[in-house]
């Protein structure tokens, strides 16, 4: 009797043992496929070219999908060039916060020391013109689109404050603690807001 049961309990086992192997099976392919229709679906949806490569446990597999229609000079893969456009940004961030990371440069330092050529006034550029230009072709698309609000998102570099004002995003320049001056993008936002509070009638006259 206890041998019937012994053998029942190895065969209930080993089939219960082999359902589980089954369905992670199951699993894995149907994880697999549905990353790659993700890949396919993305493709199409976008008109673009993706290659994905995935890495885990099991090791790594390569994910390719062409929805660009454009034809390619060489076969995609892992190590195929694409222009990333605007993506460009991420990735030269990385590259600078790692760079930080590991003392070859400093995030708040005078980009004379950060480049191998010296650049007149490096040790103190900032172009309050570019920040003028941006603020300005924003506000033309926002018209444009039909845009009701927009907020700047930065008063003041409180933590850069006098000349280690080179890369802030402000309108202001904070001089200390209690005190702050004006950037040229300041002006053109005053600017711009007395314009648009004008009547039709002065704006046109």
């Amino acid at each position: 009797m206890r041998q019937k049961l012994l053998r029942f309990a190895i065969a209930v086992t080993a089939a219960v043992v082999a359902v589980i192997a089954m369905a992670m099976l199951i699993l894995v392919t149907a994880r697999d496929q549905l990353t790659a229709n993700i890949v396919v679906s993305a493709a199409r949806l976008t008109d673009a070219d993706i290659v994905l490569r995935v890495s885990d446990h099991e090791g790594t597999r390569d994910l390719i999908a062409a929805g660009s229609g454009i034809e390619q000079d060489v076969e995609m893969g892992p190590t195929t060039r694409f222009r990333i456009g605007s993506i460009t940004k991420t990735f030269g961030a990385t590259v600078v916060m790692q760079l930080v990371d590991e003392g070859r440069i400093e995030l708040d330092g005078p980009i004379a020391g950060q480049l191998p050529e010296p650049i007149p006034g490096g040790d103190r550029i900032t172009d309050e013109d570019e920040q003028v230009r941006y603020h300005d072709e924003l506000l033309e698309i926002f018209e444009e689109e039909g845009v009701d609000t927009a907020l700047w998102f930065t008063f003041g570099g409180y933590n850069r404050p006098g000349e280690r004002d080179l890369g802030s995003y402000g309108v202001v320049r904070i001089l200390d603690e209690n005190h702050w001056e004006p950037k040229k993008v300041f002006h053109a936002m005053t600017a711009r807001y007395r314009q648009d509070r004008q009547p039709a009638s002065e704006k046109t006259g």
